[in-house]
């Protein structure tokens, strides 16, 4: 089958969903980093803050599995998040080795700034799908992971 953008020959491609998966996957995130472009926020910034603010005190090795990245990808992530004075990182009186998370005063404020762009971005780029669809995409994910 045939790229209609630049005439390529994408071979078996076309029909395998991954590879359809992951160019949603690039469209959807060029859009959330455009359209949060002023706050220099990604998809996995994003994530993590959310989860962060709903689970006060939540250790690294749980949001790493939340956000489904490597323990050690996490703490990079939570360094640029605690630099940037969003969250922070607490000891464990009980383990010394484990860190809690919680958001800072600065971090829930942005938050909520940004729930509502990420809301209008998740609608601009899912407005040709009824809601009906977009709720089957969900569910038909869901099934994957």
């Amino acid at each position: 089958m045939k790229d209609k953008t630049n005439n390529l020959d994408l071979g078996i491609l076309p029909d395998l969903i991954g590879y359809h998966v992951r160019l949603a996957q690039v469209a959807i995130f060029r859009d959330f980093v455009a359209a949060l472009r002023d706050f220099e926020m990604t998809p996995t910034h994003f994530g993590t803050l959310v989860i962060v603010n709903n689970n006060p005190g939540i250790k690294q090795t749980d949001l790493a599995s939340a956000i489904q990245i490597d323990r050690s990808t996490v703490v990079p992530l939570i360094d640029k998040l605690e630099s940037e004075g969003l969250v922070t990182r607490e000891r464990l009186t009980n383990d010394r080795r484990t860190n809690a998370l919680r958001i800072t005063d600065n971090g829930q404020r942005l938050l909520e700034r940004l729930i509502p762009m990420v809301r209008a971005h998740e609608q601009h780029v899912f407005k040709n799908l009824t809601k009906d669809e977009q709720n089957k995409v969900i569910r038909l994910l869901n099934k994957i992971y």
